[in-house]
């Protein structure tokens, strides 16, 4: 049996006692996801019980149904704010993931959502990870260059399996104004007769589906890294941290390293049409110009010479 993990962040009073949004794609099925939704309510211990009270008026356990066996309900914190988990067994990662996207997606005390996504395996294997948290700088007009690299322990036997895994959806999805150049290196050792088959596992990670929440993906290529086979792209207007957290993901990826180039390709802004009717001069040919200008003179000159007989 699979098992899905699900933390959840509640928020206050208002909020708590609102139903979240019914699932749109439902069934069971055998995996295991780690979610988190991420909102504005500080964590405060004092006050377990009363959130305990308002779980229930979310509907989510009565939702969660529909996806899976719900268990292990626990209350806890999450890098300050509350934090609500418990287990779903017997569940599909994707239709999690599109219920957690639409919970964020219907109030704005939801900042963010993550759903994490593995299958049950029969050995387990402990890896230990660190999570680097990067803040982008104030952007100045002469473009500094800044990097970030994470890295986790090597996998102790390299897997392409493990290729086939999307990396997690970035939990901060928010457009800015950098053009970052990314070069992420997997497991593999590098060789140039293998790159056709290497590139065609990327589109399976869902990296270029998931980057669309941050900025506008281009120039996907590959390269070597330290003898070993890496992706490069370029995401217009995006942050770092997401790269952390694909590194992080998975043995399948070594090290995640982002460029950043402040302020180089600002964003463009979009031409909006005009819904009300407005008044505009209309244009005029050459040749109707000067027939205007013909007429305006003849009307004067007889304006003129009728002035002039009735003066006489």
């Amino acid at each position: 049996m699979e098992q899905l993990f699900f933390a959840f962040v509640l928020i206050g009073t208002t909020l708590a006692c609102q139903p979240v949004p019914e699932p749109i794609l439902t069934g069971r099925g055998d995996e295991i996801t780690h979610v988190i939704i991420i909102t504005d309510q500080p964590f405060n211990p004092s006050k377990i019980n009363e959130y305990r009270g308002y779980f229930a008026q979310t509907k989510i356990r009565d939702y969660s149904w529909s996806l899976g066996r719900f268990s292990n309900l626990e209350y806890t914190s999450a890098g300050g704010y509350l934090a609500v988990k418990f287990t779903l067994k017997d569940s599909i990662c994707d239709y999690v993931e599109d219920w957690v996207n639409r919970i964020v997606q219907s109030s704005d005390h939801y900042r963010s959502g993550d759903a994490r996504c593995m299958e049950m395996t029969t050995t387990t294997t402990t890896t230990t990870t660190t999570t680097t948290t990067t803040t982008t700088p104030t952007t100045t007009t002469t473009p500094p260059t800044t990097t970030t690299t994470t890295t986790t322990p090597p996998a102790t036997t390299a897997s392409l399996f493990k290729a086939l895994q999307p990396a997690p959806p970035p939990v901060f999805a928010v457009r800015g104004y950098d053009m970052a150049h990314v070069v992420i290196a997997i497991n593999q050792p590098y060789d140039p007769s293998k790159i056709i088959e290497y590139m065609s596992y990327f589109p399976q990670t869902k990296i270029e589906q998931y980057s669309r929440q941050l900025g506008d993906f281009k120039n996907l290529a590959n390269t070597a890294v330290s003898g070993y086979f890496g992706f490069t792209f370029n995401i217009d207007h995006c942050v770092k941290q997401w790269v952390n957290q694909i590194v992080q993901s998975s043995e399948y990826y070594t090290k995640g390293e982002v460029t950043c180039f402040p302020d180089l390709y600002p964003v463009e802004t979009t031409p909006v049409e005009r819904t009300a009717t407005a008044t505009s001069s209309p244009k005029v040919s050459p040749v109707a110009s000067i027939f205007l200008r013909w007429i305006y003179t003849m009307c004067i000159y007889r304006t003129d010479q009728y002035m002039k007989k009735n003066h006489q």
